[in-house]
């Protein structure tokens, strides 16, 4: 068909196969399905904590079939989503396209489709296994119905008779088929099908006797972020970045690790220390309603500290005992004011920060999977944290390198910007505010905005920002610099504003050129704004989250994964890990720490006066 297609009329025998971070769930959990499924089925079993992938050729023998004759090249496969795919298949560009019976709603939904609901149906997808002449189409779900057993007993019946209403009774059952478009194993819905065309046919799937539906075994997957780190590895393999036996690799070693890991977590029979128990239960019935001081104003938070001393400070002195002083409306209400804040600012200092801080500290050293079943085990978290099997130092050497060259750009570029923006040329202001813009636009954005314009450019040459580590790298630079240069260089605006003009003369009078007056002279004198900006920068780009997350995901295989990014990772898509996601942040938080008044002791220290 693909040697065919201009005679077919089509751009490709299958849609475009869609291994954007996000998008590849089509690829890294439905088809994986496949080779998983039929290795159950040989050893007779639901689930496994090691396999070996029995099936690995056949799964990538399917998977080349989607690459090679598609509408798209293979390289171009890790900038495609499943929107592009389902619209290849409504504009009649491809004769074939995986996915479910939701597909009908994304295909009816395109512009322009072309395709009729008498004209779309279902065909089983085959892998070279034995028996499998036998199989019909994947049919599962990963949705359970629940009742909550702490809601009232009244409202538990209630939902139970609901519930047994819409899947035995005859009038529930139709309902819920034809306006709910649900498909159930059960005899009521023996003679129901929904309204669209695809949910018609999985449900005549379900009852033919002749031909066994493919289970859905993926909810056996040890994890979301099993499943997302093999999306990347295969598009890897699909750009020519790796082969397939880095692919197999890492499927049953991942498989095994992470199954094992899963096995060590706690249940809710965990025993956790009395204080700590005691202290998390007066935290949560505790109700956070101290305010705290905003950094705004004409003075820092150290100023205004000073003045609520009853002493008084050397910035706003006591009044001698005897002494008269004028005071005005303005003084007499500020000072019925001013000792509330004070007092609330240390509570709200203490439960906002520091109970969070000394609590994630003692987490760190617990196995716990909620708040209220830690248990200590040591340094357990941080060896495994640093351990070889972790993401972690990877991702704090990426995020070196990401911070290095985005603070010596940055503040490069900032800099120059700040030097020609204060020279008497026109439009200086209009300029000024064009650079601090970006600053304004959240990080999600920043990210797929950027990640659409790099992707649109690099795609001349047959690639994409997740298909090599230093095309992510770049990516994340450029996209730093876009982001905090304008910032950086209004701080560097005002501090040349702010050197003394008869400086820069007596220099010029001493015969000094415009590079020794600004090397000797110039820098010297805005270091206070030098070191901001170095920390500043410093603090953004080692936090960086949400700009990550948006521009590659980490994609390929973690390669551009930050320290803040794998943490997040680490404690939410991998079971029983929350404990070494906790001891990876104590250590992130040091390292910081560390860095930024290393870097302020040595800017301050040369710092001069005016």
């Amino acid at each position: 068909m693909q040697s065919k297609k201009a005679d077919l009329g089509i751009e490709g025998v299958f849609a475009a196969t869609s291994l954007s971070p996000g998008e590849d769930w089509r690829w890294q959990t439905h088809l994986a399905n496949y080779p998983v499924y039929y290795e159950y089925r040989d050893d007779k079993v639901d689930d496994l904590d090691e396999v070996k992938l029995t099936y690995s050729e056949n799964y990538k023998k399917i998977f080349d079939l989607y690459l090679n004759n598609s509408t798209i090249k293979p390289t171009e496969a890790s900038a495609k989503t499943v929107t592009d795919s389902m619209a290849d298949f409504a504009l009649g560009k491809a004769a074939m396209v995986q996915n479910g019976n939701w597909g009908w709603s994304q295909i009816s939904e395109v512009s322009g489709n072309t395709v009729k609901a008498e004209d779309v149906h279902f065909m089983p997808i085959y892998i070279g296994v034995s028996g499998e002449d036998k199989s019909n189409i994947a049919i599962g779900t990963e949705n359970y119905l629940t009742i909550n057993s702490q809601a009232a007993e009244g409202d538990q019946k209630a939902t139970k008779d609901f519930l047994t209403w819409l899947f035995t009774d005859a009038e529930g059952s139709k309902m819920a088929a034809e306006k709910l478009s649900i498909i159930a194993p059960y005899k009521a819905y023996a003679e129901l099908a929904p309204s669209d065309p695809l949910g018609k046919e999985v449900s005549a799937t379900i009852n033919n006797k002749d031909l066994t539906p493919v289970k859905w075994v993926f909810p056996t997957f040890p994890s979301q972020d099993f499943k997302d780190q093999l999306g990347q590895h295969l598009a890897q393999y699909a750009s020519g970045s790796e082969d397939w036996a880095k692919v197999k690799d890492f499927f049953v070693t991942t498989w095994a690790s992470e199954k094992k890991a899963s096995q060590g977590g706690l249940t809710s029979r965990s025993r956790s220390s009395p204080p700590l128990r005691a202290l998390l239960q007066r935290v949560l019935r505790r109700r956070l309603i101290s305010p705290s001081l905003s950094r705004r104003g004409g003075t820092s938070r150290a100023v205004r500290l000073a003045r609520c001393r009853p002493g008084g400070s050397s910035l706003y002195p006591a009044t001698p005992a005897g002494a008269g002083r004028t005071r005005g409306r303005y003084d007499q209400g500020t000072e019925k004011v001013l000792p509330s804040f004070c007092r609330a600012n240390p509570v709200g200092l203490h439960d906002r920060f520091h109970r969070p801080l000394f609590m994630g500290l003692h987490l760190s050293f617990t196995k716990f999977s909620t708040l209220t079943n830690a248990r200590f085990v040591g340094t357990d978290n941080y060896a495994r944290a640093l351990g070889e099997r972790s993401d972690f130092p990877q991702a704090l050497v990426f995020t070196a390198v990401v911070s290095i060259i985005s603070i010596i750009t940055v503040n490069l570029g900032a800099f120059a910007l700040a030097y020609f923006l204060t020279r008497k040329l026109r439009g200086t202001n209009f300029f000024r505010a064009v650079f601090f813009m970006p600053n304004l636009i959240g990080g999600i954005v920043l990210g797929y905005t950027w990640q659409v314009m790099l992707n649109a450019i690099l795609q001349r040459w047959g690639q994409t920002i997740v298909n090599d580590w230093r095309l992510g790298l770049a990516g994340l630079v450029m996209l730093v610099n876009w982001q905090l240069m304008g910032y950086m260089m209004v701080i560097y605006i005002a501090g040349l504003q702010n050197v003394p003009p008869e400086l820069i003369e007596a220099s010029q009078i001493d015969g000094a050129g415009r590079w020794q007056t600004l090397r000797n002279v110039t820098l010297p004198m805005i270091m206070p704004s030098i070191t901001i900006c170095l920390f500043l920068t410093l603090a953004n780009t080692f936090k960086m989250y949400d700009q990550n997350l948006a521009l590659t995901n980490g994609a390929p295989a973690k390669q551009t994964q930050m320290a803040a990014l794998s943490i997040v990772n680490t404690m939410y898509k991998k079971i029983g890990q929350e404990g070494v996601a906790q001891a990876e942040a104590v250590i992130f938080f040091l390292i910081v720490a560390a860095i930024a008044l290393i870097q302020l002791s040595a800017t301050r220290s040369k710092e001069v006066d005016a």
